[in-house]
């Protein structure tokens, strides 16, 4: 029943009783067999089609129905359905984040100057830049000469936003009724996309 639930959302078996009212067993039918109804009155009917094929009708209290995520407390929602969404958002940004690192140009920031260069002058300006690049000389501040004006350039809004919500997966653990601080405490290094 428990792997109706999480794959479907949905989980029932009949209830059997003793004549002393009490009951005594359960009759798991899959999701596929089973069509729920509600009543003007709020009650719900299941209809339930046996393996020969045979159609039965129960009463909501001959009937265990276990629910999983539901908005409306009448029908389940399957996690598998819940998380699609959270899912493909994560797909399609990985492809845009893949796209953006192949094609676009991440510069962190430009070099402007009042006067055009000519090929000799643009050549010892790249010289000059050239002593900054490189992990051992990052967060050197360039020197520049001849009236040139460096300007870093920053992040968009919509970039660092883009960027923050990456992390589709804290989005799918409400889901499984996992609070999202959770992994962060027992797994204390950066969540990775899957």
């Amino acid at each position: 029943m428990m792997r109706h639930v999480l794959l479907n959302g949905n989980a029932y078996a009949v209830i059997g009783w003793n004549a002393q009212g009490q009951a005594e067993s359960l009759i798991p039918y899959p999701p596929y067999a089973v069509n729920v109804q509600r009543t003007y009155a709020g009650d719900y009917i299941y209809q339930i089609t046996d393996l020969n094929g045979k159609l039965h009708t129960y009463l909501q209290d001959e009937v265990l129905h276990l629910r999983h995520a539901s908005n409306d407390g009448f029908m389940g929602r399957s996690p598998i359905a819940v998380c699609r969404e959270a899912v493909g958002l994560g797909m399609a940004q990985q492809r845009h984040g893949a796209s953006v690192m192949k094609n676009g140009l991440m510069a962190g920031g430009i070099v402007t100057s009042p006067e055009w260069f000519d090929q000799a002058k643009g050549q010892k300006a790249m010289q000059a830049l050239e002593r900054y690049q490189g992990a051992k000389n990052a967060g050197k501040t360039p020197i520049l000469e001849g009236g040139m004006d460096y300007k870093q350039l920053g992040m968009s809004n919509q970039d660092a936003e883009w960027l923050a919500s990456r992390n589709s997966l804290l989005k799918i653990l409400p889901a499984f009724s996992i609070l999202a601080y959770l992994p962060a405490r027992l797994f204390p290094f950066q969540l990775c996309e899957f």
